[in-house]
């Protein structure tokens, strides 16, 4: 049989058994490259979607506005706008906390009046307490910019005044939406009423919008060109506007492209 095939053929049989090692190793390399692309591919697909659909599971907001001071009332009116699904207030204030009073960090505290009914970008839990009570301190985790702070931690908060406040962090959870800004310092989560004691107010200064077109980038621009309108028209600065898909995570251009690379 050998005998019948082409002289090319026979050639290229005889130069692969002649060096049998080589040729294995060889066949082996290709076997394990071809394996590798198929799983990077594989998990491609799949970390796309899961990323997406656990994103979307969190509610995220859709549309998010830094403005003036605002209170329940605008938050019902920007509800009552057709295509709003969901909208919700919230106060951002800045301070500095540390465990010893002497190594200081910066903390981005965010306060909601309502933890429990919030339907707007929605915490999970990952040690300790979800929702804080007064006067208590929840942190965000964050590999990217950890806290390094756990349950059972007394932090000292010192305010933009220079008042030095003494807080116990009761929990440590999980906050997607926050996960897109890598400048941003760590965050922290209170109640309403904490925040105007650590130096903020017990109105809103952020704006968190969902609509029904959640994934359509024309909608939530337009509908955020409309509630900014809004909040002008009552005197109101717009200082900041952040739109998101709701199954679009911050994160996933980055990672995806992470895994693009790998497969090239």
């Amino acid at each position: 049989m050998f005998k019948k095939m082409p002289p090319r053929v026979r050639k290229v049989l005889a130069d692969l058994w002649a060096d049998r090692t080589r040729s294995i190793l060889v066949i082996a390399s290709i076997a394990v490259g071809v394996f590798a692309i198929g799983s990077i591919m594989t998990t491609y697909a799949l970390f796309n979607t899961d990323m997406a659909l656990s994103y979307a599971s969190a509610q995220p907001a859709n549309i998010e506005i830094y403005t003036d001071p605002f209170d329940n009332a605008l938050v019902k009116s920007v509800l009552a706008i057709p295509g709003v699904t969901a909208a919700d207030g919230r106060h951002m204030v800045s301070v500095r906390v540390s465990l010893d009073g002497a190594t200081w960090q910066p903390l981005d505290v965010l306060a909601n009046k309502d933890f429990v009914g919030s339907e707007i970008n929605l915490l999970t839990p990952k040690f300790g307490v979800l929702y804080p009570n007064d006067r208590e301190l929840v942190v965000r985790e964050d590999a990217m910019n950890s806290t390094g702070l756990m349950p059972g931690d007394v932090v000292q908060v010192q305010l933009s005044d220079g008042t030095i406040r003494t807080m116990p962090v009761v929990g440590v959870v999980g906050d997607q939406y926050a996960a897109g800004d890598f400048t941003a310092p760590p965050r922290g989560y209170v109640t309403l009423d904490t925040a105007e004691w650590i130096g903020g107010r017990e109105d809103y200064n952020r704006l968190y919008v969902q609509i029904e077109a959640g994934n359509d980038e024309d909608a939530i621009a337009a509908m955020a060109a409309q509630v900014e309108d809004k909040l002008e028209r009552t005197g109101r600065t717009v200082y900041r506007t952040n739109t998101n898909k709701t199954t679009e995570h911050p994160n996933a251009s980055i990672a995806l492209a992470m895994l693009g690379v790998l497969a090239a």
